[in-house]
């Protein structure tokens, strides 16, 4: 059970403290589930993991709904209380608000999707590249033209694709190298939709 609650306990619950202490860890006063909302599991209850490993655990992270209805993200560390003797007497928990960070983080990947499923709608190979010129995401256009897998693709080196086709002399150097490389695989593209009508049509 919870033997201690600070003030700050209190102001991140909106529970007054005498209503913390004594309850049990499993059943508190307030409703706990993973950020997505599912049921907590094993790995989920960092007071279980440290009484069952006898070792710290951090960045727990918790979906907390308080008793008026609002709802926050906790970051979870816990550690053994253990006396001179070493024997166990308890978890000491450590508690983070993180709602701010999830909600941004959250943010950022509903703007990475968005921006990806654009470059999906592009019917011309397309990829896009990072500040070190590693590939960050490509469409299907892109796969399907120049015969490769996202696996071959998404986090490698642009000199590093394929056959090392991409290893051009000095690219890293070229101002709106973004630009190049786009014209680049258009360019590489048409050629190869001109070789497969010209074979067709043979």
């Amino acid at each position: 059970m919870f033997v201690y609650a600070n003030k700050a306990a209190k102001k991140l619950f909106g529970i007054p403290r005498d209503q913390i202490v004594g309850r049990s860890y499993i059943n508190p006063p307030w409703k706990a589930t993973i950020p997505v909302g599912k049921p907590l599991s094993r790995n989920d209850h960092p007071f279980a993991r440290v009484i069952e490993e006898r070792k710290p655990v951090f960045d727990i992270e918790q979906a907390i709904e308080k008793p008026d209805g609002s709802r926050i993200i906790v970051s979870i560390n816990a550690s053994p209380y253990v006396a001179d003797s070493g024997t166990a007497l308890g978890v000491v928990l450590t508690i983070s608000d993180i709602t701010k960070y999830g909600e941004a983080e959250q943010r950022l990947k509903e703007s990475r999707d968005y921006a990806e499923s654009i470059i999906e709608t592009i019917r011309e190979p397309l990829m896009v590249l990072d500040a070190d010129l590693r590939v960050v995401t490509a469409n299907h256009s892109f796969y399907e033209t120049f015969k490769v897998t996202e696996e071959e693709t998404k986090g490698h080196l642009i000199y590093e694709l394929g056959n090392r086709q991409w290893d051009i002399p000095h690219i890293s150097s070229i101002v709106g190298v973004a630009f190049i490389v786009w014209l680049i695989i258009l360019s590489i593209s048409m050629i190869r939709k001109r070789e497969q009508l010209t074979q067709e049509k043979q």
